[in-house]
């Protein structure tokens, strides 16, 4: 109990250090500790599995990793709100996208419309594919940009850059960690429940 309890405070907010001190009344337990826990129950929640996807949503966003710029790459599908894949790069050209959208494109049963903003590495990687795309700033493509703004909110607490010891691999695992949860306790649209 003390650990779920851990991990959900951590999730919605709580600092490391806060969330050991607020545990320490059930469990003694270190910031470190709070840390694995979340890593560890993070890949335990259930895998995005392979479906149909009508429309995806996809975008990147800059964070830092030890004063270092990387771009964090998420692509969501429009019905289920659901988080399809995250990935993590050191840089942002159309291999990287080329590399993204294959994975995302792994993840969906047949092939679906894809949004993006008008960052021209999306172009060139949809023309390599052969995949249909649209540039849209507004509209469907809101539920990224809603999903960057709650990552975001959670990263602000350090300052959008991981904490200074990071690696590029545990700020990866950082963020599926944080994917995972949000999926699990993300807003369920009911037509998703209804045509599934």
């Amino acid at each position: 109990m003390a650990k779920a309890l851990a991990v959900y405070s951590y999730h919605f907010g709580l600092s490391l250090r806060r969330t050991s001190q607020l545990i320490s009344f059930l469990e003694p337990a270190s910031h470190e500790a709070v840390r694995k826990w979340y890593r560890r129950l993070g890949r335990h929640v259930p895998a995005v599995k392979r479906r149909r996807r009508a429309v995806v949503a996809i975008d990147e966003t800059k964070l830092k990793i030890r004063g270092h710029e990387v771009f964090l790459w998420a692509a969501i599908d429009i019905r289920s709100r659901e988080v399809v894949y995250v990935g993590l790069s050191s840089g942002r050209t159309d291999w990287e996208a080329l590399a993204f959208i294959k994975k995302v494109m792994s993840l969906c049963a047949g092939t679906p419309i894809f949004l993006t903003d008008r960052g021209p590495w999306y172009e060139k990687a949809f023309r390599r594919l052969g995949v249909k795309f649209q540039k849209m700033t507004h509209g469907l493509r809101n539920y990224i940009e809603q999903w960057f703004g709650i990552i975001k909110r959670r990263t602000w607490r350090f300052h959008n850059s991981f904490p200074n010891r990071s690696s590029f691999d545990s700020a990866r695992s950082w963020t599926w960690a944080f994917t995972s949860f949000y999926n699990l306790e993300r807003p369920v649209n009911l037509s998703e429940e209804v045509l599934s």
